[in-house]
């Protein structure tokens, strides 16, 4: 549902005070925050809530009725799609849509409007106030958002593994013991084919000489391949196909066999979307292959079995897929540099983006995480934390940070003064001393765009002067 689509519903409610009232409890939860006295109980264990946890604590706040839910949905969607260009900007996009919507009704309880204009040029002035992090200064921005120093320093430890260009990779399982491993690998963030995962119930599969198979193309029969599965079923050699999709007899063939083990093969459906456009290509580059086309007049039928490459090893789990393949590095390099002169001759920033995300992909430093078995009750949550701090580190490096009492440097109208000064306190209640710019600047112009949306549709009514 797009911010538009609200306005309708509510319109048709009565008073803008439930906002009022929704505001404060949501300022009350940030209270409890601050103090750690908010939280969960997961088999007789307290865990209490920390900054990256803002989303969740939106939504376990209830909502008894349709205007709360309403601007509680507002208020996600924000936080969802400015979190995926600056991670670490919820709790930020949260204290200023609180901070600015309250002032926004206020100012509709005297007929005044928000100056748009005045507010977007404090978002734009305040990247200015960017500068260079240090190793302790992300180390304690990491541990503000975590509220817990020992997967902090786990997070930190496996982003200094793998170096600025390195990924880091967490393990879905739990191990006996929490473990931080480097080595050689291509992390590919694609997943095998659900169709064939779920009924087989593997969680995970890790083979050595690996037949691999890139086919830019949809397996719809068995006939197709069906000397490939004829000679890897006698030879028991296991076997990925990366391909663009499958038909339900190929996969239902694929998944019998597997369970009855007269096949090792794992199909891998690479997306038709703009990042897996090209991702097959890359991943034929690090197996040392070349992509199966029918652009090409290749047919899957013809595939000989003999001039299938063997990879090293191959490491799959319900979400990414690990190669290690040390053959192909020097060409995977010229690889590399080939798709840097492209990002230099390209003027498009989405462009530029999906070269750095495909570059990403061959950078052949990869770090695993592992956490033990005394992380199990609390496993989700300590992965979807990880995962967001992984992500902060990233910002921080990219960015810079902003020192949040600079805040104070900004000069505008007492509207726009009290609402940053809002800001920085409750920041600072939290333990923020600095943030990742990037997470900053989208945070404060995430939170400004969702309340003045609000202000736009015009729909509240007009709050009581005691309110």
């Amino acid at each position: 549902m797009t911010l538009e689509n609200y306005s309708e519903l509510i319109a048709y409610n009565d008073s803008t005070s439930t906002i009022v009232d929704y505001i404060g409890e949501l300022k009350k939860d940030l209270k409890l925050l601050a103090a750690s006295k908010l939280g969960y109980v997961s088999n007789d264990r307290y865990v209490a809530f920390s900054a990256i946890d803002i989303k969740k604590i939106i939504i376990n706040r209830h909502c008894s009725d349709s205007i709360r839910l309403t601007v509680r949905n507002i208020l996600l969607e924000s936080l969802i799609d400015y979190e995926k260009a600056a991670p670490g900007s919820s709790i930020v996009n949260c204290i200023t849509f609180l901070y600015v919507l309250e002032e926004v009704l206020k100012l509709k309880a005297f007929n005044h409007r928000l100056d748009l204009n005045e507010f977007e040029d404090i978002i734009s002035e305040l990247s200015r106030f960017s500068r260079i992090t240090t190793i302790n200064n992300s180390r304690k921005i990491l541990e503000n958002y975590i509220s817990n120093p020992i997967i902090s320093k786990i997070i930190f430890t496996a982003a200094r593994l793998s170096g600025h260009n390195g990924q880091i990779y967490l393990d879905p399982l739990s191990k006996d013991d929490t473990v931080i491993e480097t080595y050689r690998g291509y992390r590919v963030p694609v997943t095998p084919l659900r169709e064939f995962w779920v009924p087989t119930k593997v969680s995970r599969w890790k083979r050595s000489n690996v037949k691999c198979f890139v086919i830019d193309g949809i397996l719809e029969s068995v006939s197709e391949v069906h000397h490939i599965l004829s000679t890897l079923s006698e030879t028991k050699e296991p076997g990925v196909i990366f391909c663009r999709g499958c038909s339900e007899e190929v996969t239902a063939t694929l998944g019998l066999n597997f369970k009855r083990q007269s096949l090792d093969i794992i199909p891998v459906v690479i997306p038709y979307d703009l990042f897996g456009s090209n991702l097959l290509k890359d991943i034929a580059v690090i197996c040392g292959t070349d992509v199966v086309s029918s652009l090409k007049g290749e047919l899957i039928s013809s595939i000989n079995i003999d001039e299938i490459v063997t990879v090293p090893r191959v490491d799959i789990d319900e979400s990414t897929v690990v190669i290690q393949n040390e053959n192909t590095y020097r060409n995977v390099q010229k690889h590399i540099a080939q798709l840097s002169e492209q990002k230099k001759e390209s003027h498009v920033l989405e462009k530029s983006r999906l070269i750095d995300d495909r570059i990403k992909v061959l950078t052949s430093i990869c770090t695993r995480v592992s956490f033990g078995h005394d992380y199990n009750d609390i496993l989700p949550l300590t992965l979807e934390r990880a995962g967001t701090g992984i992500g902060i580190l990233s910002t921080v490096n990219r960015s810079g940070i902003i020192h949040i009492p600079d805040l104070k440097k900004m000069t505008g109208s007492i509207f726009v003064t009290k609402i940053l000064n809002d800001i920085m306190n409750e920041l600072q209640g939290l333990g923020f001393i600095d943030m990742p710019a990037l997470s900053l600047v989208h945070g404060i112009m995430g939170g400004f765009y969702a309340a003045s949306s609000i202000n736009n549709t015009g729909a509240f009514l007009v709050l009581d002067q005691e309110t």
